[in-house]
């Protein structure tokens, strides 16, 4: 059982479990744990953090093909945050987070965010970014994102030639007074100056960085 269920969960990134909600590839923050058993399936698992009034999300650890262990919170489901941590599911009672730490600021339709304060160009922000897993920010709304940038200083985001690194083209109206206005290969950012619309700028220059999942 434990072996057939596991080989189905594989193949899928999200997926329900009669009322639970799962997500493949993270687990709950270690202090949101509250105990741990040994489970001789995922149903077994489920089924225990079921009749427990206060469970409200459970994760998986394969250790074995015949035992699971079974961690356990009873953190309120506002309350549960998600990290990232390859071959683990998650389980949650109600909807499981949609974003997981580095990328959890969840920004909406402008994906999962991770931010870093530190000065970086333009390829070194791109590098940072894609070591975490994900790349520089490319929303498909850009108002979406500037919430989550603060300060009076600005971030670099995927725009690179005019173009986010989705694939897209930049939109007039996404870009600050007078911009784009440097070399037609220049790097975007979102400037404070311009309450975090773009403007374009010399790669080598040093920002903070807004990272993104899209």
């Amino acid at each position: 059982m434990a072996t057939e269920v596991f080989l189905l969960l594989l193949g899928f990134a999200s997926i329900s479990l009669a009322l639970f909600q799962g997500r493949m590839n993270v687990s709950l923050t270690s202090a949101s744990y509250t105990s741990v058993i040994e489970s001789t399936s995922v149903c077994h698992c489920r089924n225990y953090c079921s009749v427990q009034s206060d469970c409200s999300a459970f994760t998986l650890d394969y250790k074995t093909t015949d035992i699971v262990d079974c961690y356990l919170s009873n953190n309120a489901a506002q309350d549960l945050k998600l990290e990232v941590k390859p071959s683990s599911w998650t389980f949650c009672s109600n909807e499981c987070p949609r974003c997981a730490a580095p990328f959890d600021i969840d920004a909406g339709t402008a994906g999962c965010i991770h931010i870093n304060h530190t000065g970086m160009t333009f390829d070194e922000a791109r590098r940072y970014c894609q070591g975490q897993g994900g790349d520089l920010a490319s929303p498909v709304d850009l108002n979406a994102l500037r919430p989550h940038l603060t300060g009076s200083t600005d971030y670099w985001v995927g725009v690179k030639s005019r173009r986010w690194f989705s694939g897209r083209a930049t939109l007039t109206d996404e870009w600050g007074a007078g911009q784009p206005n440097d070399a037609p290969d220049a790097c975007g950012r979102a400037t404070a100056y311009f309450s975090f619309l773009l403007a374009d700028v010399g790669c080598g220059a040093t920002f903070k960085v807004a990272c993104g999942l899209w």
